[in-house]
Formats: structure tokens, C-alpha cells, sequence
């Protein structure tokens, strides 16, 4: 095995094994950088997804982004965490059913217009809970953003574990 490509694959396959449909998952990886101005403490995760779980098998979706639109992306955890520099997983204080977690995804894989990925996300979460999952918002350019930090910050959310590759 060459160890660079799988020097992580232990941990990845143990991120696998341990997320839960409805968990939050936070990556630190350096080529985020259209996420990057979301992250404006020293948290520094880049981006955010939720997880869904069917068996042993997690997928993570979230909204990835380019100068003209954005696009509802599914990855299975693997690849979301390939190459980045820490990950954290957080579980919402009310567990969620999977079902209704999909049926909320599948309407905005197609009603996500203008949405940035923190804005997806906390939408996401809205609709399953009925409250925002972001803190506050953060003034950027003259917009009121929802940063990855004002997530990461609810204390609705228990943090499962964190890693740094």
C-alpha cells in the first residue's frame, strides 16, 4: 500500500462506523476556500454536512458552491473527509428519523437556489426541529451570514468526537 493515499483509512472507516442519520459533521480542509469566510473565529471548519446512515454505509450531503451556483452534494464520509486536516461529528439533542431527514433533502435537491451551505443546512435543521441551529449571524460584505462557527456553537449540539489527521 502506498501510505500516503491510505494512511487514514483506519480512521476513516472508524468515522464511518460511528456517525448516526442526523449528525452534524464539521471538516478542516485547506482547498475550502469559497467556505472559508464562513468560519470567522478560530474553529476553522471550512465546511458542514449532515450525515445519513443505511446500515453500514454513512453519506454526507451539503451544498457545494461555484461562482454561478451551488448544487446539492451527497459524498459518501470517506470522500467528505478525505484530505482534510480535522473533522468533528455532533449529534442535535433530539435523535432524528432517517426517513424524514430524505424526504426534506429531496425537496431541496432542486429548491436550494441562492442558498449558501450554512444556510442549507440550518434550513434543514428547521424543518426537522422547528428552531435555527446557528447562534447569531455575522455581518460579511453587508450580508447577514450564517457561519460554520455559529453552528458549531449551539449547545443543542453534544460534540460525539473529533479528529485530526
Amino acid at each position: 500500500m502506498n501510505s500516503d493515499k491510505y494512511k487514514y483509512l483506519d480512521e476513516y472507516a472508524k468515522v464511518s462506523a460511528k456517525l448516526q442519520s442526523g449528525d452534524i459533521i464539521f471538516r478542516k480542509k485547506d482547498d475550502d476556500a469559497l467556505d472559508k469566510s464562513f468560519s470567522v473565529d478560530n474553529l476553522g471548519y471550512s465546511q458542514v454536512g449532515i450525515v445519513v446512515t443505511s446500515g453500514e454505509n454513512a453519506v454526507v450531503f451539503y451544498l457545494k458552491s461555484d461562482e454561478n451556483h451551488s448544487f446539492l452534494q451527497a459524498q459518501k464520509v470517506e470522500d467528505f473527509v478525505k484530505s482534510s486536516k480535522k473533522i468533528a461529528v455532533y449529534k442535535y439533542f433530539i435523535d432524528v428519523d432517517k426517513n424524514l431527514i430524505l424526504a426534506i433533502l429531496e425537496f431541496y435537491k432542486n429548491n436550494h437556489d441562492k442558498l449558501y451551505n450554512t444556510e442549507f443546512i440550518n434550513e434543514v435543521f428547521f424543518k426537522l426541529h422547528g428552531e435555527n441551529l446557528y447562534t447569531d449571524l455575522q455581518n460579511i460584505d453587508n450580508k447577514e451570514i450564517i457561519t460554520v462557527d455559529s453552528i458549531v456553537k449551539n449547545n443543542k449540539l453534544k460534540k460525539r468526537y473529533e479528529i485530526d489527521f
